[in-house]
Protein backbone atom coordinates (compact mmCIF):
# COMPACT_ATOMS: atom_id res chain seq x y z
CA UNK A 1 0.00 0.00 0.00
CA UNK A 2 2.76 2.41 0.90
CA UNK A 3 4.29 2.08 -2.14
CA UNK A 4 1.49 2.21 -4.67
CA UNK A 5 0.35 5.05 -2.90
CA UNK A 6 3.11 7.14 -1.67
CA UNK A 7 0.97 10.45 -1.00
CA UNK A 8 -1.47 8.70 1.55
CA UNK A 9 1.69 8.67 3.83
CA UNK A 10 2.44 12.19 3.58
CA UNK A 11 2.40 14.91 6.56
CA UNK A 12 0.06 13.31 9.15
CA UNK A 13 -2.68 11.06 7.44
CA UNK A 14 -5.73 9.70 9.69
CA UNK A 15 -6.57 6.38 9.32
CA UNK A 16 -10.28 5.41 10.39
CA UNK A 17 -10.35 1.69 11.53
CA UNK A 18 -13.48 -0.22 12.69
CA UNK A 19 -13.23 -4.22 13.60
CA UNK A 20 -16.25 -6.82 14.97
CA UNK A 21 -17.07 -7.35 18.31
CA UNK A 22 -15.18 -10.74 18.13
CA UNK A 23 -10.92 -10.48 19.76
CA UNK A 24 -9.77 -11.82 16.00
CA UNK A 25 -11.11 -9.34 14.15
CA UNK A 26 -9.78 -6.28 16.16
CA UNK A 27 -6.58 -8.43 16.37
CA UNK A 28 -6.29 -8.35 12.65
CA UNK A 29 -7.25 -4.76 12.54
CA UNK A 30 -4.66 -3.29 14.89
CA UNK A 31 -1.88 -5.61 12.97
CA UNK A 32 -2.72 -4.33 9.91
CA UNK A 33 -2.31 -0.93 11.58
CA UNK A 34 0.96 -1.99 12.94
CA UNK A 35 2.12 -2.74 9.32
CA UNK A 36 1.27 0.57 7.85
CA UNK A 37 3.07 2.46 11.35
CA UNK A 38 6.37 0.42 9.71
CA UNK A 39 6.22 2.84 6.67
CA UNK A 40 5.12 6.02 8.03
CA UNK A 41 4.97 6.50 12.07
CA UNK A 42 2.88 9.57 11.81
CA UNK A 43 -0.64 7.59 11.30
CA UNK A 44 -2.74 8.41 13.51
CA UNK A 45 -5.44 5.53 13.82
CA UNK A 46 -8.59 5.88 14.83
CA UNK A 47 -9.81 2.21 16.24
CA UNK A 48 -12.96 1.52 16.92
CA UNK A 49 -15.09 -1.83 17.33
CA UNK A 50 -18.97 -2.50 17.53
CA UNK A 51 -20.40 -4.24 20.69
CA UNK A 52 -21.81 -7.68 19.86
CA UNK A 53 -25.57 -7.62 18.49
CA UNK A 54 -24.86 -4.03 17.45
CA UNK A 55 -22.39 -5.24 15.08
CA UNK A 56 -23.33 -3.71 11.27
CA UNK A 57 -21.04 -5.98 9.30
CA UNK A 58 -21.91 -8.80 11.21
CA UNK A 59 -26.10 -8.09 11.27
CA UNK A 60 -26.61 -5.66 8.33
CA UNK A 61 -30.56 -6.67 8.59
CA UNK A 62 -30.58 -5.32 11.55
CA UNK A 63 -30.48 -1.87 9.51
CA UNK A 64 -33.34 -2.94 7.38
CA UNK A 65 -36.63 -1.39 7.62
CA UNK A 66 -38.20 -4.65 5.58
CA UNK A 67 -36.57 -7.13 8.39
CA UNK A 68 -37.34 -4.95 11.13
CA UNK A 69 -41.02 -4.99 10.05
CA UNK A 70 -40.61 -8.96 9.70
CA UNK A 71 -38.74 -9.30 13.08
CA UNK A 72 -42.33 -7.31 14.33
CA UNK A 73 -44.47 -10.04 13.07
CA UNK A 74 -45.92 -7.68 10.33
CA UNK A 75 -43.70 -8.25 7.59
CA UNK A 76 -43.89 -12.22 6.35
CA UNK A 77 -48.03 -11.80 7.58
CA UNK A 78 -49.08 -8.91 5.01
CA UNK A 79 -47.21 -11.00 2.55
CA UNK A 80 -48.78 -14.38 2.89
CA UNK A 81 -52.27 -12.40 3.42
CA UNK A 82 -51.83 -11.10 0.06
CA UNK A 83 -50.71 -14.26 -1.20
CA UNK A 84 -53.75 -16.41 0.34
CA UNK A 85 -56.37 -14.26 -0.78
CA UNK A 86 -54.91 -13.79 -4.08
CA UNK A 87 -56.73 -16.75 -6.69
CA UNK A 88 -53.62 -17.20 -8.59
CA UNK A 89 -51.59 -18.23 -5.63
CA UNK A 90 -53.61 -21.39 -5.84
CA UNK A 91 -52.90 -21.94 -9.77
CA UNK A 92 -49.22 -21.03 -9.55
CA UNK A 93 -48.98 -23.69 -6.23
CA UNK A 94 -50.93 -26.55 -8.69
CA UNK A 95 -48.37 -25.14 -11.64
CA UNK A 96 -45.35 -26.09 -9.33
CA UNK A 97 -46.36 -29.00 -7.59
CA UNK A 98 -47.60 -30.87 -10.70
CA UNK A 99 -44.30 -30.28 -11.59
CA UNK A 100 -42.99 -32.97 -8.55
CA UNK A 101 -45.92 -35.22 -8.50
CA UNK A 102 -48.92 -36.93 -9.89
CA UNK A 103 -52.22 -35.09 -10.03
CA UNK A 104 -53.56 -37.66 -8.22
CA UNK A 105 -51.67 -36.60 -5.30
CA UNK A 106 -51.92 -33.38 -5.99
CA UNK A 107 -56.06 -34.06 -5.74
CA UNK A 108 -55.62 -35.73 -2.53
CA UNK A 109 -53.19 -32.94 -1.15
CA UNK A 110 -55.93 -31.02 -2.39
CA UNK A 111 -58.86 -32.62 -0.59
CA UNK A 112 -56.89 -32.58 2.92
CA UNK A 113 -55.85 -36.00 2.82
CA UNK A 114 -53.14 -35.31 4.39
Amino acid sequence: MFNNFPDLFKNKPSVISQATFKNRAQASRDNFIIGLKMYSQNIEANNTHFEKDADPYLRPFDASPRYIKHKAGKGWEDLYLSYESNGSGSTYSKEILLTLFSEDFYNRLNEGEF
